[in-house]
C-alpha cells in the first residue's frame, strides 16, 4: 500500500515481481489504462448494459401491448351490451 500510496519508492524490478505474482502488467499494478485493452473492456460493458436496457424496454412494450389488447377488448364489449 506504501508502493501505489507513492509514500515508499520501489525499484522497476520490484514492481516488476509484484505484478508477476499477481498475474498483471506494471501498468495494471499502477492503475495506468491500458488504452486498447481498456477501450474493448469500455464498449464491452455499454454493449452489455444496452442489451439489457433492451430486453427491459422489450418487456415493458409487450406488456403495454397486451394491456392495450386487454382494454379494447373490454371497451368492445361494453361497447356491444
Amino acid at each position: 500500500s506504501r508502493i501505489l500510496s507513492d509514500k515508499y519508492k520501489t525499484k522497476t524490478e520490484t514492481l516488476q515481481k509484484i505484478a508477476k505474482a499477481l498475474n498483471i502488467s506494471v501498468g495494471e499494478l499502477l492503475d495506468e489504462p491500458q488504452k486498447e485493452n481498456d477501450k474493448y473492456e469500455v464498449l464491452k460493458e455499454k454493449l452489455k448494459l444496452r442489451e439489457e436496457e433492451n430486453k427491459i424496454l422489450k418487456k415493458q412494450i409487450k406488456f403495454l401491448e397486451d394491456r392495450i389488447k386487454f382494454l379494447e377488448n373490454k371497451f368492445n364489449k361494453k361497447k356491444q351490451t
